[in-house]
């Protein structure tokens, strides 16, 4: 009697599990990364396309590699660039000796001497944006960002700039020893020997700086320790006649 109850619950645990639903697998989505070039090599071996002159596109993020050469891996999507190298999105375009990029994370390692320059303010300026005040438009209008490696991810807008960022901004410059910069949060973070001077010669020199640039709540945050100048108008006695 005990053996045929065993039996029996051995049955129905087999019926439940052959009836339970199995788990969905998560199923990657696709999408095209688009290509253009005057001539290509292709690896069977190792799925490599070594590309000569010409763009690789990560068409949903909007995000472009142009370069004398790529090497891209279609297995792993990964992909490095040399000559004349320039990396765009919608929100900057990066030029720099050689970069390596994982597109499956959406992820690029600029290295040399990397010339970020903010290119928004050109769409901005499309729509005629009436509002000319704020540190948004400050930060952006004619920027320019030098340094040595920079880590982006442009599907989260997060870059992380490193070795001596310089920014400048027509006559105002901005130095620090990294840079992260939080598109998303409209936030931007200096760090390590921050120093500005502004078109007035105002200096201001500081350990780390903090940007909040969203719009109606745009503001700075700065840790010491602290030290800088401002320029005051003096003013001028008039001679008293004679």
């Amino acid at each position: 009697m005990k053996k045929f109850i065993l039996t029996l619950f051995g049955l129905l645990f087999i019926i439940v599990l052959l009836g339970a639903t199995p788990p969905e697998e998560k199923k990657e989505e696709e999408r095209e990364i688009e290509f253009h070039f005057t001539k290509a090599k292709y690896d069977y071996k190792t799925k490599t396309y070594v590309f000569t002159k010409g763009e690789l596109i990560d068409v949903k993020e909007k995000a472009k590699i142009e370069a004398d050469e790529i090497v891209y891996n279609e297995e792993t999507e990964k992909a490095t660039a040399k000559g004349n190298l320039k990396f765009t999105d919608e929100e900057n375009e990066i030029t720099a000796p050689s970069l390596e990029a994982d597109l499956k994370e959406k992820i690029v390692v600029v290295n040399g001497e990397v010339t970020i320059v903010n290119i928004r303010k050109k769409k901005e300026e499309e729509k005629k944006e009436e509002k000319k005040e704020g540190l948004k438009k400050y930060w952006k209008e004619k920027t320019i960002l030098k340094c040595q490696k920079v880590t982006y991810n442009y599907k989260d807008k997060i870059a992380y700039l490193e070795d001596k960022v310089v920014v400048t901004q027509e006559d105002k410059e901005l130095v620090a020893q990294k840079v992260t910069w939080l598109g998303k949060e409209d936030r931007i973070i200096l760090e390590g020997d921050v120093k500005f001077k502004d078109e007035k010669g105002q200096t201001m020199n500081c350990s780390k700086m903090v940007i909040y640039t969203k719009e109606d709540n745009e503001w700075i945050e700065i840790e010491g320790p602290l030290s800088g100048t401002f320029k005051v108008k003096e003013k001028k006695e008039s001679s008293s006649p004679k």
